[in-house]
């Protein structure tokens, strides 16, 4: 029997010259001595969304929080996430997409939301597992949005129905830089639900922004070959245990809910930055906290990236 053959199609990034990341690097590093205005990017126009340095960027010297790793191994990385999630829960919620093969008319998609409840003692955690369906459908539910509809209803049931302490953390598995850019609706919708008084809420991705890149290409008048994203350039410049300053989303129009801050993290010495999206309820003081509260859970469950 002769199969048909099979052909895969791939997109290799072409590789970014090493003279346009240094310089890109040197850039990044002296992000704070540069005026606001020359650091602020236009994301859309039409709502009039943009980005723009936050006040931790008046009085630091640097981009990242650590110019050198933070530990000097895994063990104590580890026992510091331990010590620092000791009596914490960590409620955490993804959505996963799992196609399936149907009789009547083939292939369709199935999504689907988890639950992970986190609780930590001592040296170790115990997690429980919840699973629900979302929408059965074709992809094309996901590029107009319908099941980001469902999801972050179904998000938002859970997140009420938390107990209102501060030794709770949520994750969500998404992003409001996408949902504002693709789906502004949503994010109207979602950010003025998590501005109350529940637990701290932390959107975490590793999708392929590239807003840095793209101040830093405008400012030193460079193109950045197609693809190359923050997490890229930040990979080396930011240390182990390190986050960078925070920006700002904002809106030109003052609609709060438009409104959050984000940053990278480096929680995983070989692994490149995580992004991390907090809405603007945190103080600033205490940013830190809760941040490396993220970063000790990512730390002890790597393969949530």
């Amino acid at each position: 029997m002769i199969g048909e053959p099979c052909v895969f199609k791939a997109t290799v990034p072409r590789p970014v010259p090493p003279e346009t990341i240094a310089s890109i690097h040197l850039f990044l590093e002296s992000l704070p001595q540069f005026s606001p205005t020359d650091l602020t990017l236009v994301l859309d126009r039409e709502p009039g969304t943009y980005i723009h340095p936050s006040e931790e960027f008046q009085d630091q010297g640097w981009l990242a929080t650590y110019q050198k790793p933070r530990w000097a191994d895994l063990p104590t990385a580890l026992d510091w996430a331990y010590e620092l999630l000791e009596t914490f829960k960590v409620e955490r919620f993804l959505t996963v997409r799992q196609p399936m093969l149907v009789l009547d008319w083939g292939r369709s998609d199935e999504y689907f939301f988890y639950r992970y409840s986190h609780h930590y003692q001592a040296t170790q955690q115990e997690i429980l597992k919840s699973l629900g369906s979302l929408l059965p459908g074709p992809t094309a539910n996901f590029q107009t949005g319908e099941i980001l509809h469902e999801e972050i209803a179904s998000l938002l049931r859970i997140y009420a129905k938390l107990d209102k302490t501060p030794d709770i953390i949520f994750l969500w598995c998404g992003s409001f830089l996408d949902t504002a850019a693709n789906w502004p609706d949503e994010l109207l919708h979602l950010m003025p639900n998590l501005n109350g008084p529940q637990p701290a809420f932390v959107a975490y991705s590793t999708n392929g922004a590239n807003h840095f890149g793209r101040i830093a290409a405008k400012f030193l008048d460079v193109t950045l070959p197609e693809r190359t994203t923050d997490a890229e350039l930040l990979h080396t410049t930011l240390p182990w245990g390190a986050r960078t300053r925070l920006f700002c989303h904002d809106s030109l129009n003052n609609v709060d809910a438009y409104k959050f801050c984000f940053c990278y993290i480096r929680p995983l010495q070989e692994y490149p930055p995580v992004r991390l999206e907090i809405p603007p309820k945190v103080p600033l003081k205490e940013i830190d906290r809760l941040l490396d509260r993220v970063m000790a859970h990512i730390i002890l469950n790597p393969n949530i990236l």
